[in-house]
């Protein structure tokens, strides 16, 4: 017996060895069709690439659009092309291809329990999408979500198992990078992840309990840190000014006076422009990333100051629609709906299966895809075309969640882990429906891998007690008798 650990762990490397071919094999597959890491510097979440370059300490300190880790990554990125001389896209790719391979493995350890074709079904849901290795190979938070995530229920199921100080630190630590790097992750969730963890690992040890109290205190104070920063010096005391303007999509609701953060640009956008510059206070006047309308590249600098007022604005007409004109809500939310089930290989607001790259390889791999993982786009009696995801969403998610609730006496890091997935892949359904969905399809990349999850953990434990039900079924000395 003492042979079989060492034989289990030379299987479960040999494993891993097999899927980081596997992952390898499908980054230069992308390669192949066309795809190269971009940054997306005209994307409204990047600070412009020259303030980063030249002024991030001063650009980060006034950002006030969005959480600071992806700008701080592509600030300190430009900061290193400058004295290497390596471009920014190789460096960036090589991080990302590095976080790829643990993002792999950190999966893998995730479904190690799972029999062979169960893990071995989940992990090429994750290498054989192309959307895996576009999001591998463009600059945004996505990717970040996805490997963040991942650890995060790693140490859950790890301080669960044993329920120590430093174990819950090692569990708070990705939930608060995780939040700083998206607003989407809101506080809020991260407090309900780090208070439902504690309380469900049970500890019978005083001081442990007593160490983790202090653990959570302190990581909410980190978490409060960006929010308290933002309010003193610019009255917005969240991580991102964007969160009236998120309400307020999908509800018809016209922006204000002076708005000029518009992809189409107005007839009066000289005196739009004017009225923006208005409302930067004095003392504010020479910071540039708070004043600059637009970027280099001649996109739009969603860090301006204006934003502020004008966001908190719409976000007023948004709560005012929520009291009087729930219809509207409603319907916001059944269209988002319909949106975030979408295959994330399709341009949310085309339609079409869009990779950056229009080579016909390419967009037959995401139509294999899109079909293989049950997305594909279907036509219902009396309907318009419907993606078949909306129907698969939530079996998927009942069943994970049923299964959870089912372990949580014989098995609670097991049930702790799909907690934090399951839980993960509930708020951002319920933030694309509830504000801005129109990219929810997109959004929804990060957590859609937590449903199959789920589902396969589910479908696990039904097999073992099918196999244990055949097995006492089978009484040899029943049969005997009945032969007699």
């Amino acid at each position: 017996m003492a042979t079989v650990p060492g034989r289990r762990w030379r299987v479960a490397s040999l494993g891993a060895v097999v899927w980081l071919v596997v992952y390898v094999a499908g980054l230069l597959a992308a390669q192949a069709r066309g795809l190269r890491m971009a940054v997306p510097y005209f994307y409204f979440q990047l600070l412009p690439r020259e303030l980063l370059s030249q002024r991030l300490g001063e650009s980060l300190w006034n950002l006030h659009a969005q959480p600071p880790v992806v700008d701080l990554i592509l600030g300190a990125a430009l900061k290193l092309e400058r004295m290497s001389g390596v471009p920014v896209e190789t460096l960036l790719l090589a991080l990302h291809a590095v976080l790829g391979a643990i993002i792999v493995l950190a999966m893998l350890s995730l479904l190690r329990r799972l029999r062979l074709v169960l893990r071995s079904a989940v992990m090429l849901l994750l290498l054989l999408d192309p959307d895996f290795y576009l999001y591998l190979g463009i600059f945004s938070y996505t990717f970040y979500e996805l490997l963040l995530l991942t650890l995060a229920a790693l140490a859950a199921h790890r301080f669960a198992t044993q329920p120590t100080p430093k174990a819950y630190a090692v569990f708070c630590l990705p939930i608060v990078l995780l939040t700083y790097t998206r607003a989407l992750f809101h506080p809020l969730w991260a407090m309900a992840a780090f208070a439902g963890l504690a309380v469900g690992a049970r500890t019978d040890q005083p001081a442990a309990r007593r160490h983790i109290a202090y653990a959570f205190v302190l990581s909410v104070l980190v978490l409060a840190a960006w929010p308290l920063k933002n309010g003193l010096r610019f009255g917005v005391w969240s991580f991102s000014s964007w969160q009236g303007f998120n309400l307020s999509r999908g509800l018809g609701i016209d922006p204000p006076p002076g708005w000029i953060f518009s992809i189409q640009p107005s007839p009066e956008e000289l005196a739009a422009r004017a009225v923006a510059d208005r409302r930067v206070p004095a003392a504010l006047r020479q910071i540039r990333v708070l004043t600059q309308v637009q970027k280099q590249d001649g996109s739009l600098n969603w860090n301006h100051y204006a934003i502020i007022g004008m966001s908190a604005e719409m976000g007023r007409q948004a709560l005012a629609t929520w009291v009087h004109d729930p219809a509207r809500v409603a319907g916001k939310v059944m269209r988002n709906y319909l949106i975030f089930t979408t295959y994330p290989g399709r341009n949310p607001y085309s339609g079409r299966l869009d990779w950056r790259t229009r080579q016909p390889a390419a967009v037959a791999w995401l139509a294999a895809y899109e079909w293989s993982s049950l997305e594909a786009p279907i036509r219902l009696a009396g309907t318009s075309r419907t993606p078949l995801f909306a129907l698969v969403f939530p079996i998927l998610a009942v069943a994970g969640v049923r299964h959870a609730w089912s372990l949580r006496a014989r098995d609670r890091p097991a049930a702790l882990t799909l907690a934090v997935l399951l839980g993960s892949a509930l708020w951002v359904l319920a933030a694309v429906l509830l504000v801005d969905g129109e990219e929810g399809n997109r959004m929804r990349f990060s957590t859609q891998l937590a449903l199959w999850i789920g589902a396969a953990a589910a479908l696990e434990e039904w097999l073992r007690r099918r196999a244990g039900a055949s097995i006492q079924a089978f009484d040899p000395a029943r049969d005997a008798s009945l032969r007699q």
